[in-house]
């Protein structure tokens, strides 16, 4: 049997809207909420919209928590920790070890690009779901100087 889906509402805000809205949080000049509010977005079209494409629900903002947090790590850490990333995604992978990477309180442990193997003894049900797909899993490992 096929369904056809006829949208019932149309949005209630014009395409000009949400391009300014979606400017707005990117620069900063406002937080989500207030754009929402501003520019008549909901703040589900706003969050849709601000998604990286074929990076799951990762938004805009992430860069600057990311920030914050490798921070945090080297404030609150004790010298000689450890700092475990893993991803199945390469970029984001990259991305985090390039943030702990260029951070001074962090010493990168490994020569290669990446660890092949997990740290841990117990591989996550991500890890084992990635490798039945016959597809490479991303670690860095840091060491808290």
């Amino acid at each position: 049997m096929v369904l056809n889906y006829k949208r019932k509402t149309l949005p209630n805000y014009t395409a000009e809207a949400l391009d300014n809205a979606i400017e707005a949080v990117k620069t900063k000049s406002m937080n989500q909420a207030s754009t929402a509010g501003h520019f008549g977005v909901p703040c589900s079209s706003l969050n849709s919209n601000l998604e990286r494409r074929g990076r799951g629900r990762r938004t805009y903002l992430v860069n600057e928590v990311e920030l914050e947090l490798v921070t945090a790590l080297a404030k609150y850490m004790v010298a000689g920790g450890w700092v475990f990333l893993q991803s199945d995604v390469e970029s984001i992978a990259l991305e985090m070890t390039e943030r702990f990477q260029a951070h001074p309180h962090f010493v990168r442990q490994h020569q290669t690009p990446w660890l092949e193997e997990n740290i841990f003894p117990v591989a996550t049900e991500r890890e084992k779901s990635t490798y039945n797909k016959g597809q490479p899993v991303y670690r860095s490992l840091f060491r808290v100087r």
